[in-house]
């Protein structure tokens, strides 16, 4: 873009440049089960959320997953997103390839009997079909704990067991090593 005016002197400062990256649409689809149960005071996997973007790359790609009062997060593991929050989560996936699928695996554990639900919602710069975006979850939670992990579905899901025993073991690890420096600064 250029302006300029009869009597301008100085004309170095008559044109901007700018560069503009255009998005094609794409279609990102949120897909997750319609339920999960167990006993009260139990860890529970969540069902699988899978993010499965269309023919075009999806930019600025966002989940958000609101859990009930009743159910507390106890490990996220996600493919290709940074996820925070704990009641209200939030994936960022910045950019999804073309044709492409991440999941998200959430275990969580109930605290008292009930029946609720988990909203779920998708969205992205250039998804084009918001109908496909929004889902809910209802979480069923009957009395008593069997005290281990209840599974919605057949196909595992989860994660996060990795995650926790490397972290556990890098603090051991540096616990160590700074027992280590301490008994070599003393002596």
């Amino acid at each position: 873009m250029a302006v300029s005016t009869a009597g301008d002197v100085v004309s170095s400062n008559n044109e901007v440049r700018g560069r503009a990256e255009v998005m094609a649409p794409t279609d990102l689809e949120l897909r997750v089960a319609a339920s999960v149960d167990g006993p009260a005071g139990s860890m529970l996997d969540f069902p699988p959320i899978s993010v499965v973007n269309g023919a075009e790359k999806a930019v600025g790609a966002r989940l958000e997953v609101t859990l009930p009062a009743e159910v507390t997060l106890v490990s996220i593991s996600a493919a290709n997103a940074i996820c925070s929050g704990t009641g209200e989560l939030r994936c960022d996936f910045g950019e999804l390839e073309a044709n492409s699928t991440s999941t998200v695996n959430l275990v969580v554990r109930s605290a008292a009997r009930g029946s609720y639900s988990s909203a779920l919602k998708l969205t992205a710069m250039n998804d084009t079909n918001a109908a496909n975006d929004s889902r809910n979850v209802a979480v069923q939670i009957s009395g008593g704990s069997s005290g281990g992990v209840a599974s919605a579905s057949t196909s595992g899901g989860g994660g996060g067991s990795f995650e926790w025993l490397g972290l556990a073991l890098l603090a051991g690890i540096t616990s160590r090593r700074l027992a280590v420096r301490k008994v070599s600064r003393t002596h």
